[in-house]
């Protein structure tokens, strides 16, 4: 995960494989708005800290924003931008883009039907895991409760939901015996 991200070393254009946007009239858009203003070389070409992978996947995540990529690419960069800083034990951070995440994923329910049990399933994980727990009560709820939803992601739902309330009643009784 550390090298996903292409950074050209003299300007800080960077490029994730799952962009689409990468020529035409977005890309003067995005050189004059972020990629000029940076004009600093970057030396994130060689062997990658964690540090230098952040770095590059937050200009993929600002070049990306700024082509107006689809909700779903913003939505895997911001994942994997907080999985990082989860590596780091940046917890606040870790938030903040898992709350990005879980966002674009929002967003990208009503542009994308082909994935849209995985995206309602990363929605309801994603509320969960930032600690908004209705938000999360509903996603599940819909795909549990959903006609028209596969066995799978019924079951993976429902399973999900059910670990969680399990670990929340077993922390509860360690805090009353505790």
């Amino acid at each position: 995960m550390l090298y996903e991200v292409a950074v050209c070393p003299h300007c800080g254009y960077a490029y994730h494989k799952s962009m689409v946007r990468t020529f035409g009239p977005f890309m003067e858009f995005v050189r004059e708005i972020y990629i000029k203003p940076l004009q600093k070389p970057m030396s994130i070409c060689q062997e990658r800290t964690l540090d230098d992978a952040i770095a590059s996947f937050k200009l993929a995540y600002l070049v990306a924003k700024a082509s107006m990529e689809e909700s779903l690419v913003m939505a895997n960069i911001a994942i994997k931008i907080a999985w990082l800083y989860r590596l780091k034990e940046e917890k606040k951070l870790e938030i903040h883009y898992l709350r990005s995440a879980r966002d674009f994923y929002g967003q990208a329910f009503a542009s994308n039907k082909e994935g849209e049990e995985r995206i309602h399933f990363l929605y309801a994980e994603l509320s969960l895991r930032i600690g908004e727990t209705e938000e999360a009560k509903k996603g599940f709820s819909h795909l549990i409760s959903g006609r028209d939803v596969s066995d799978k992601y019924k079951k993976l739902a429902r399973n999900r939901w059910e670990d969680y309330k399990y670990n929340t009643a077993k922390k509860e009784k360690n805090v009353n015996e505790g």
